[in-house]
């Protein structure tokens, strides 16, 4: 499995928080349109190009058979490999594309990976987000077709496109669904996975327990990483709500 970072100098204060988090669990490869000297393992894609063709041109020779990937603003928390491990089994053992790794809630048509951790096939449009930019595990054919014909648009308007019904159409996509959810602010996640959203359209979550809604535990986690990093004296504002 390749992990990869995808991010922008834009994001270089945020993506030094991920760089360090998930370089405990794993060793990435960062996607980026220039070397801040952050990460020595990078890929730099052209910062002309829309946010499809960023990833399409970053990937298109990758040889591993499954790609991990993420964003800079999904810091991640916790990862266990073995889970991960277990995952990308299932999905050979049932020729899945894609597994979203935010939890979704779900009812039925549940595939147990372990305990309390299940994954479940979407359709458009009944699902109507079967493709999106959450943290996932894809098979890396099936990223390089869909990125390869999705590469003009933009990381804004790609989740709003026709790549939901080609996905829906062309390949099998799940979502994980976990009895257990921990809510993180603006997603929920699983133990075995946890990541948190730390920014949104540009800012900061809300660093108050009582907008941002989540457990004592991670909003002090949260708090540790505002402290650590300084983010209070950065240029990036935090929200005073969660939307």
């Amino acid at each position: 499995m390749k992990t990869l970072v995808y991010s922008h100098s834009d994001y270089s204060d945020i993506l030094k928080i991920q760089l360090d988090h998930i370089s405990k669990f794993l060793n990435p490869t960062l996607l980026i349109n220039e070397n801040n000297n952050l990460h020595d393992d990078v890929i730099l894609y052209d910062n002309r190009f829309h946010y499809g063709e960023r990833i399409f041109s970053s990937i298109k020779d990758i040889k591993e058979d499954y790609i991990f990937f993420i964003h800079d603003i999904d810091i991640v928390l916790n990862l266990d490999v073995n889970y991960f491990n277990k995952l990308i089994d299932t999905m050979k053992k049932n020729n899945i594309d894609r597994i979203d790794l935010k939890h979704q809630n779900a009812n039925n048509n549940l595939l147990n990976i372990e305990d309390e951790m299940f994954i479940y096939k979407t359709s458009f449009p009944q699902d109507q987000y079967v493709y999106n930019v959450n943290p996932s595990i894809w098979k890396t054919k099936s990223m390089i077709n869909t990125f390869y014909l999705f590469r003009n648009e933009t990381y804004r308007s790609i989740e709003h496109s026709k790549i939901q019904s080609y996905c829906s159409d062309k390949f099998r996509f799940y979502n994980t669904f976990t009895q257990k959810p921990i809510n993180m602010g603006y997603y929920n996640s699983y133990e075995k996975f946890k990541f948190l959203h730390i920014s949104h359209y540009g800012q900061f979550m809300p660093d108050d327990i009582k907008i941002n809604k989540i457990s004592k535990t991670n909003n002090d986690i949260y708090q540790n990483i505002i402290n650590k990093y300084n983010l209070k004296n950065v240029n990036r504002k935090f929200k005073t709500e969660m939307h």
